[in-house]
């Protein structure tokens, strides 16, 4: 079947500690599938399409726990790509992932945005990896700081620096097939 589309809006601060957790995880599967166990998220290749990700970052995020994702996204469609998805951090606000873990990690989307306006970073500090990527083509609009490692994977891909912004950069920083 196809995966529906997520608009959501978090306000306030979520704060996880365990090991290997996820702060927010926000996925659209098309074709079945979903997560298991940390060895399989995405499409199990039946039929249908995965919606659109929509999310409005209004507080804090923090997986604190060694391997942690503050924020991991995914459209994934049976045929590969799913919906775009998009996500913004509001001023003010910090997300955090934990010890040899990610900040933000986008999987799959066709055209994926993260817009920031606050710190994105990792309890690694500027060895961990403040954004990872895929196929998808993804897009970083930076307002405010970013510390870390940036690996976008494979998609057309930008990272924007913009004017008062920070950007500490670790020793990786893959665009893959960079806009």
């Amino acid at each position: 079947g196809n995966g529906g589309a997520i608009d959501s809006a978090q306000n306030g601060t979520i704060v996880t500690n365990g090991e290997r957790a996820y702060g927010v995880y926000a996925q659209s599967v098309g074709g079945g599938g979903g997560y298991v166990d940390n060895a399989f998220a995405g499409s199990a290749g039946g039929a249908g399409s995965a919606g659109t990700i929509d999310l409005a970052l209004n507080g804090d995020i923090a997986a604190l726990g060694d391997f942690s994702t503050a924020l991991f996204a995914q459209s994934s469609g049976a045929n590969g790509l799913g919906g775009n998805i998009t996500a913004a951090l509001a001023a003010g606000n910090d997300l955090i992932g934990g010890e040899n873990g990610v900040a933000v990690y986008f999987d799959g989307g066709a055209v994926n945005r993260f817009t920031n306006r606050g710190i994105v970073a990792t309890l690694s500090g500027i060895e961990g990896f403040a954004f990872r990527g895929g196929a998808g083509g993804d897009a970083i609009g930076n307002f405010g700081t970013v510390m870390g490692n940036v690996d976008l994977g494979t998609g057309a891909n930008a990272f924007a620096n913009n004017v008062d912004a920070t950007f500490y950069t670790g020793t990786t920083l893959n665009l893959g097939d960079a806009t």
